[in-house]
């Protein structure tokens, strides 16, 4: 008998697990090595994919890496007797970023194409006793343009320890405020190492041949060689939806992409043999354990 498993999230654009990556994590090891499944028969559009399966001992530490090699850019702070206005803003990195933080990075505030603010962080770096946050940067940003007019500004925030330009635009105001506006961009999606970005729609079935019961804490993930490009943990909220939307991360169109699914309460992965590619538009997959 086949069961049909739908799910859904919003694009996942924020449920990325960031850090270095390995194929199966670790901590992963392999038992009687990877078993070819046959191939499974849908009376969808789409050919569901054949896969092998390797039993592992833990989670599969599957994370994006944002390791880079870009040196540090030549920004110079902005002379402000060249301005006629300026505003304060304060930018706060999303969470994925702040572990890798240091009081060397920089952020950049252009206006076409102009440094017109430049900040080192505002706050100390690192966690306090059993506590997180996010490091913020409070800059001060010149203009010519007239108060009160939105204004397009690109942010480029360097880590220094990633070497590499996190790039995300915005719109701020030159006029008066209440209180100072407060943006958290989402950096890693304008990631100079993966100027590629798709999106995986992807149905899952199952047969009670694979004894898989996809329940939360299962997980997902792309992979283009050994590097993994995207993944997400299923949740409740997930399971109770109709297609998962993966987003996938590349260096290039064209790239073969792998799909992997781990199943937490038999501690297996299904790595799918046919391959997809990186492609700019977003993509319906089937996938069948």
């Amino acid at each position: 008998m086949k069961h049909k498993l739908l799910y859904s999230a919003a694009v996942l654009l924020s449920g990325f697990v960031l850090g270095a990556c390995g194929s199966d994590g670790d901590d992963a090891t392999t038992g009687s090595g990877a078993t070819p499944a046959a191939e499974q028969t849908d009376s969808t559009a789409h050919e569901p994919l054949p896969y092998t399966v390797e039993t592992v001992t833990g989670e599969p530490a599957w994370q994006i890496s944002w390791q880079y090699n870009q040196p540090q850019p030549d920004w110079t702070m902005p002379e402000a007797s060249d301005y006629e206005y300026w505003t304060v803003i304060i930018v706060q990195l999303e969470d994925v970023l702040y572990q890798t933080a240091a009081a060397t990075d920089l952020m950049a505030v252009l206006i076409d194409g102009e440094v017109c603010g430049l900040a080192y962080p505002s706050i100390a770096i690192g966690p306090e006793e059993d506590e997180e946050g996010p490091t913020e940067y409070l800059i001060k940003v010149y203009s010519n343009k007239a108060a009160d007019d939105a204004q397009s500004i690109t942010l480029q925030y360097y880590s220094t320890q990633l070497q590499q330009v996190f790039t995300s635009y915005e719109q701020v105001s030159f006029g008066m405020y209440d209180e100072t506006p407060r943006l958290t961009p989402q950096f890693t999606l304008g990631a100079e190492k993966y100027p590629v970005r798709t999106t995986y729609g992807i149905n899952l079935t199952t047969t009670d041949a694979s004894g898989v019961v996809p329940a939360a804490g299962d997980r997902i993930a792309a992979f283009v060689a050994d590097e993994c490009r995207g993944t997400c943990t299923l949740d409740d909220d997930l399971l109770l939806s109709e297609t998962l939307y993966l987003q996938v991360l590349g260096q290039q169109t064209d790239e073969v992409v792998t799909l992997k699914y781990y199943h937490a309460a038999t501690q297996r992965v299904f790595t799918f043999t046919k391959t997809v590619r990186m492609d700019d538009d977003m993509q319906t997959i089937s996938l069948s354990l």
